[in-house]
């Protein structure tokens, strides 16, 4: 099985310095790849050179804990002009890219602010179900991307009133400071898990070859997301397909789901969802750990 998790890494200009730091960084966080595929942006050209060479020095990696010096990291550079060979990678960089530039836009933030708001996108991303988890075959639960980087790692943000201070005019400063911070993330939550189930929706349609609009899950017991656009960032309402209701030309019209907490729902085709990989059906046995860029 293969899936895939974005890493987000803010650096200060382009330099191939800057891109040297950020490898390193992610490499201490995230472990060291076995390949990494890139455009051919200069900046990824001119550092190839230099990042095989302080890959291989194995005396300086072992400051970094739990890191191998043994495996050597390999460039591959996509053909030039052809940017639809990243597209196993590139479709999910460019959900992020447009739901980050319709909420952000020019909107000045503070390096701290911005650094934070970055990482807590990028939980948001980790968050996503991509395949069905089953103790049995009744159960709706799903993995995440998450589950294989932190596995106890909680993505839930607390809101604002959870705060607590000794001082009730510091508590309502400190409050209305993180309510103001939020009203990046919130939006970016929305607009991204628009796009994001509409590009499982597309991906499942091809795969199918269905027509427009009457994409539906194919089997009972196939555990979907369930579209609610009233739940807060973060939550991702799973359901089982306990039955399929189709109408009078044969086609699939609504189903009937189960939720996580045994409420059996009936909802449109439109507002359920395949999971990711049911959506592309892609195995691989390769074993190698890719780093895309």
């Amino acid at each position: 099985m293969a899936t895939r998790a974005v890493h987000l890494e803010l650096v200060v200009n382009n330099t191939v310095q800057e891109f040297l730091l950020a490898s390193r960084r992610f490499i201490a966080r995230r472990g060291t790849p076995d390949i990494i595929y890139s455009d051919n942006a200069t900046t990824f050209h001119a550092a190839d050179d230099a990042l095989s060479s302080v890959v291989c020095a194995t005396a300086y990696w072992r400051q970094v804990a739990d890191f191998s010096a043994n495996h050597k990291i390999t460039s591959r550079f996509i053909t030039p002009l052809s940017h639809w060979k990243g597209g196993f990678y590139e479709r999910m960089v460019q959900l992020f890219k447009i739901s980050f530039r319709k909420v952000v836009g020019r909107t000045p933030l503070m390096h701290e602010e911005f650094q934070t708001v970055v990482a807590e996108i990028e939980a948001v991303i980790y968050s996503r179900p991509i395949t069905p988890f089953r103790e049995a075959q009744s159960s709706v639960s799903a993995l995440r991307p998450i589950h294989f980087i932190s596995p106890q790692v909680s993505l839930q943000i607390p809101p604002s009133d959870h705060l607590q201070s000794e001082s009730a005019v510091t508590a309502y400063k400190l409050g209305l400071w993180y309510t103001e911070s939020l009203k990046v993330l919130d939006p970016f939550w929305h607009l991204w898990h628009t796009d994001y189930l509409a590009a499982l929706k597309e991906r499942h349609q091809l795969r199918i070859r269905q027509p427009k609009y009457d994409v539906a899950p194919r089997n009972i017991n196939d555990v979907v997301i369930i579209a609610d656009e009233k739940l807060p960032g973060s939550h991702w309402p799973l359901g089982l397909v306990v039955k399929i209701h189709s109408g009078l030309n044969g086609k699939f019209r609504s189903a009937a789901v189960r939720t996580s907490s045994g409420k059996l729902l009936t909802r449109s085709i439109a507002h359920l969802h395949p999971l990711e990989i049911q959506a592309e059906c892609t195995y691989s046995s390769d074993s190698h750990r890719l780093l895309m860029i």
